[in-house]
C-alpha cells in the first residue's frame, strides 16, 4: 500500500505541477495584455486632446494610433489576436474631441474590415502566442492522456496497482481535471481549462470502460449507466463553459458507448431508448446554441450507425413491431426538431437542415420498410401513409408560417407525393393502384391551381403517366372474363374513369401561356383523356357482347359474336360528333383532330367489314339490319361535318369536301352490294338438299347480273352528282366504276348467259354508256373551266 500511495503522489504531482507552472506564465501574460491596451488607451487619448486638425484627419490620425504596432523587449509577451480586437472596440468607443473643446460622436470607420485583415496578415509574434497558447495546450492534453496511459499499463503490467484502484484512479485523476479546468476558467485562462476538462472527461470514459470490459467490476448495465451520467456531466460542461470541443467528446464518448459495452447480446428497448435521450439532449443544445450546428448532424449519424449496427447483427423478423415503434420515436425526435425550426422565424432554414430533414426521413422510411414489410405488408402501406399524412401537415404548417420560402414548401410536398405514390404500390395492386395514382394525381392538380405551382402540374402529369403505364401492364386491362364482367360497374371501368377525370383535370388547370412547354402539355392531356375515354367505350362494349355470346345459344350468339363492331362503330360515332361540336364551340384544336382520328378509324373499320357477310342470314333485312343502318350514319356523320366546315369556311375545306365525297361514296357502293348479295345469299341458304343444281347456279347469275345493274346505276347516279356538284372526285369514282361493271359484264356475267340475253344485255350497256357521254357533253361547263368550255364548243 505505501509503494501504491507513493505512485499515486508522484503521478499527481507530475501532472499538478506542469499545471500550475503553466497557469503562473498564463496569468502573468493576461497582466501584461491589459497594462497594454492602457497604454494604448491613454496615448490614444492624449493624441486625440492635442489634435486640432478637421475630422478627417482626425480619423487618420486614430487609425494610424490604432494600427501602430509599439516596440516590445524580447521579454515581453505579444498580444494576442484576440486582445487586438478588444483594444479596437475600447479605443472606438473613447469620446473624440475638437480643439473648442466640443464633444464629437465616435469616428464611424471600417474598424472591423481593416482589423480582420491585420489578423489574416498576423506577424509571427503573434502567430507564436498563437501556438504557444492554444495550439500547445491541445497538444498538451492529449500528451497527458497518452501518458497517463502508457504509465497506468506499465504500472498495471507490473502489477503495482490492483484493478480496483487502477480505476478509481482513472475517475481521481479525471474529476481532479474538471476541477482544475472549473477552477483555471475562473481565473480566466479559457482555451487552458477547456483542454483540461476535455481531457479529463476521456480519461473518466476509458476508466469506467476498463472497469466493465477489461476488469469486470461493475456488470453491463452498471456501466451503462456511468457513461449515461459521463455523457450528462461532458454536456453540462460543455454548456457551462460555452465550449464545443467538450460537447463533441460528449457526444463522441455516447456514441462510442453502446460499442464499447456490446457483449455481444443487445437488448433493443433499452439499446434505443437510449439513442433517443442522446438524440433529445444533443438536439436540445443545438437548439440552446445556434452556432453548434454541427451537433445536430452528428446526433443524426450516431443514431444511423448505433441502428444500423444492432439491425444488422441483431434484428428478427418477429421484433418488427417494437422495432417500427422505436423508429417513429427516432424519427419524431428529429422530426420534432424541424418543426421548431420552421415555427421560429428568426431562424433561416439553411441548406444543412435540408440535408439532415432528407436524410432523417429517407434512413427512417428505408429502416422501416426493411422492418416491416417482409412480415405485415399490408401494414407496410398504412405506416407510409401515416408518415405521408405527417409529412402533409408539416408543408402546410410551413405554408403558413414562412409562405415566400417556395423550395422549402416544394420539398415537403414532394415528399408527400413519393410516399403517397410508395404506399400506393404496397397496399394496393392492378387497378386499385391505377385509381389511386389518379386519385393521387387529381388533387395534386387542385393543390397546384389553387397555389398556382406549375412544379406541381408537372408532377400531377408525372403521376398520371405512372398510373397509365400500371394500367398497361395488367393482364386484364383489355379483356374481362365474362362470368366476372359487369358493365361499367368493375375496378376496370373504376381505372379508367379516374384517369380520365385527372387528366382532364390536369389539362383544364393548365393555360396555354402559363410556362415553357404548356402549349405542348395542354393538347398532350386533352389527347390523354379522349383516348382513355374512347378506350373505355371500346373495352366495356367488347366485353359485354363476349358476355353476351357467352350466355346465349344458336342465331343469337352468332348475331352477337360477328355484330359487336357495327354498335361499336355507333358509339365511336357518336363520340365523334360531341369532339367535333364542341371544338368549335371552345375553338380547340386537338378536340377537332380528335374528332377526325376517330372518324377515320370508322371508315376504316366500316370498309373492312361492310364487305363481310352478314350473319346471322336468317337475320338479315334489306336496309334494316346493324351494317346498312351503321354505313347510312356513318354517311350521315361525314355530311354534317362537311357542312359545318363549309359554313366555319376552314382553310383545309376544299380537302376535307373530297374526302368526305369520296367517303360517302365508297360506304354507298358497300352498303348496296353487300345487301344486294345478301338478299340472294339468304334466297341461296333457304335451298334445300332436294332442290335441282340449275336453281341455284340460275340464281347465282341473276345475283351477278343484278350487282352489274345497280353498280350501272350508281355509277350514273355518282356522274350526275359529280356534274352537278362539280366534285372531280365523285366523276373519277364513276368512270372507275363503270370501267369494272364494264369489265364483269364482258368477261363474266355475258359469258353465263344465252344469246337473246346476250343481246339485250350489249343494247342496255350501250345505252348506258352513250347516256354517260351525252351528260358529260350537255354539261361539260359544269365540269370545265371556262376557257376550254369555249374552246370545244358543242
Amino acid at each position: 500500500m505505501a509503494i501504491t500511495f507513493i505512485l499515486v503522489v508522484l503521478l499527481i504531482g507530475l501532472i499538478v505541477l506542469p499545471l500550475v507552472s503553466i497557469a503562473g506564465t498564463q496569468r502573468n501574460s493576461i497582466k501584461m495584455d491589459e497594462l497594454e491596451k492602457e497604454l494604448k488607451q491613454l496615448k490614444t487619448q492624449l493624441a486625440n486632446y492635442q489634435s486640432e486638425k478637421s475630422k478627417d484627419s482626425a480619423k487618420e490620425e486614430i487609425k494610424k494610433e490604432i494600427f501602430s504596432t509599439p516596440e516590445l523587449k524580447t521579454e515581453d509577451i505579444p498580444v494576442a489576436k484576440e486582445t487586438v480586437i478588444k483594444e479596437a472596440i475600447a479605443i472606438d468607443s473613447i469620446p473624440k474631441f475638437e480643439s473648442s473643446g466640443k464633444k464629437i460622436a465616435p469616428v464611424k470607420s471600417d474598424f472591423y474590415d481593416k482589423i480582420t485583415e491585420q489578423i489574416r496578415s498576423m506577424t509571427s509574434s503573434e502567430w507564436e502566442t498563437l501556438i504557444g497558447g492554444k495550439i500547445l495546450n491541445r497538444i498538451g492534453a492529449l500528451a497527458v492522456i497518452i501518458g497517463v496511459g502508457f504509465f497506468l499499463k506499465y504500472a498495471f503490467d507490473n502489477n503495482w496497482i490492483t484493478e480496483t484502484m487502477r480505476v478509481l484512479i482513472g475517475l481521481a485523476i479525471g474529476f481532479l481535471l474538471l476541477f482544475g479546468g472549473h477552477y483555471y476558467h475562473k481565473k480566466g485562462f479559457l482555451i487552458f481549462s477547456r483542454g483540461l476538462i476535455g481531457a479529463g472527461i476521456a480519461i473518466i470514459y476509458l476508466s469506467v470502460y476498463a472497469s466493465f470490459n477489461y476488469y469486470h467490476l461493475v456488470s453491463q448495465i452498471v456501466a451503462f449507466a456511468m457513461m449515461i451520467v459521463v455523457t450528462i456531466i461532458s454536456f453540462w460542461q460543455a454548456i457551462k463553459y460555452n465550449s464545443l470541443i467538450i460537447s463533441l467528446f460528449g457526444w463522441l464518448g455516447a456514441t462510442l458507448t453502446p460499442f464499447l459495452l456490446s457483449t455481444g447480446t443487445a437488448s433493443e428497448s433499452g439499446l434505443l431508448s437510449y439513442v433517443a435521450f442522446l438524440d433529445v439532449g444533443l438536439l436540445y443544445i443545438a437548439m440552446k446554441k445556434e452556432r453548434w450546428l454541427i451537433l445536430e448532424p452528428l446526433s443524426l449519424l450516431s443514431t444511423i450507425l448505433i441502428y444500423s449496427s444492432w439491425n444488422w447483427s441483431y434484428f428478427l423478423p418477429d421484433m418488427c413491431l417494437e422495432t417500427s415503434l422505436f423508429l417513429f420515436l427516432l424519427w419524431a425526435i428529429f422530426l420534432a426538431s424541424e418543426i421548431i425550426k420552421i415555427s421560429s422565424l428568426k431562424r433561416k432554414i439553411t441548406l444543412v437542415d435540408q440535408g439532415i430533414s432528407l436524410t432523417n426521413g429517407g434512413f427512417f422510411y428505408l429502416s422501416l420498410y426493411w422492418a416491416v414489410n417482409p412480415s405485415h405488408h399490408q401494414l407496410m402501406g398504412v405506416l407510409t401513409i401515416v408518415v405521408a399524412a405527417a409529412y402533409l401537415g408539416i408543408y402546410f404548417l410551413t405554408r403558413k408560417k414562412r409562405q415566400g420560402e417556395e423550395y422549402l414548401l416544394t420539398r415537403y410536398l414532394f415528399s408527400t407525393l413519393l410516399l403517397s405514390v410508395c404506399a400506393s404500390f404496397i397496399q394496393f395492386k392492378n387497378f386499385e393502384i391505377t385509381i389511386a395514382l389518379s386519385i393521387e394525381s387529381f388533387l395534386l392538380t387542385w393543390i397546384a391551381r389553387k397555389d398556382k405551382n406549375i412544379l406541381l402540374n408537372l408532377a400531377s402529369i408525372a403521376i398520371l403517366i405512372l398510373s397509365i403505364f400500371n394500367f398497361l401492364f395488367i393482364p386484364t386491362a383489355f379483356n374481362i372474363d365474362a362470368k366476372e364482367f359487369c358493365l361499367l360497374f368493375n375496378m376496370r371501368s373504376a381505372a379508367l374513369i379516374s384517369v380520365l377525370l385527372s387528366a382532364f383535370g390536369s389539362g383544364t388547370s393548365i393555360r396555354i401561356n402559363d410556362f415553357k412547354f404548356s402549349n405542348i402539355i395542354k393538347p398532350a392531356l386533352t389527347y390523354t383523356w379522349i383516348a382513355v375515354l374512347f378506350t373505355l367505350i371500346t373495352v366495356e362494349t367488347s366485353d359485354l357482347f363476349d358476355c353476351l355470346w357467352t350466355n346465349s345459344i344458336g342465331s343469337i350468339q352468332t348475331f352477337y359474336k360477328d355484330n359487336y363492331i357495327w354498335v361499336l362503330v355507333l358509339e365511336w360515332i357518336i363520340l365523334s360528333l360531341l369532339l367535333f361540336y364542341y371544338s368549335f364551340k371552345r375553338q380547340f384544336i386537338p378536340h377537332l383532330y380528335s374528332s377526325f382520328i376517330i372518324t377515320a378509324l370508322i371508315l376504316f373499320f366500316s370498309v373492312i367489314n361492310g364487305f363481310l357477310k352478314f350473319s346471322p342470314l336468317s337475320m338479315f333485312l334489306p336496309l334494316i339490319n346493324i351494317r346498312s343502318i351503321a354505313l347510312l350514319i356513318v354517311c350521315t356523320l361525314l355530311w354534317l361535318m362537311l357542312a359545318t366546315i363549309r359554313r366555319e369556311n376552314y382553310n383545309f375545306r376544299k380537302t376535307f369536301e373530297k374526302i368526305a365525297g369520296i367517303s360517302i361514296a365508297l360506304l354507298l357502293f358497300i352498303l348496296l352490294t353487300s345487301d344486294t348479295r345478301d338478299i340472294f345469299g339468304k334466297k341461296i341458304d333457304s335451298f334445300s338438299e332436294k332442290d335441282s343444281t340449275q336453281l341455284l347456279t340460275s340464281t347465282v347469275y341473276l345475283m351477278q347480273l343484278c350487282l352489274s345493274g345497280i353498280w350501272l346505276l350508281y355509277s350514273i347516279t355518282l356522274m350526275i352528282a359529280g356534274i352537278y356538284k362539280r366534285n372531280f372526285g365523285i366523276r373519277i369514282i364513276s368512270i372507275v366504276l363503270f370501267g369494272i361493271t364494264i369489265l364483269k359484264i364482258f368477261f363474266y356475267d355475258l359469258s353465263n348467259l344465252d344469246t337473246l340475253h346476250r343481246i339485250f344485255s350489249f343494247i342496255g350497256l350501250g345505252f348506258t354508256l352513250l347516256s354517260v357521254s351525252y351528260l358529260y357533253h350537255k354539261y361539260k361547263h359544269l365540269i370545265l373551266p371556262e376557257k376550254l368550255a369555249v374552246k370545244n364548243p358543242t
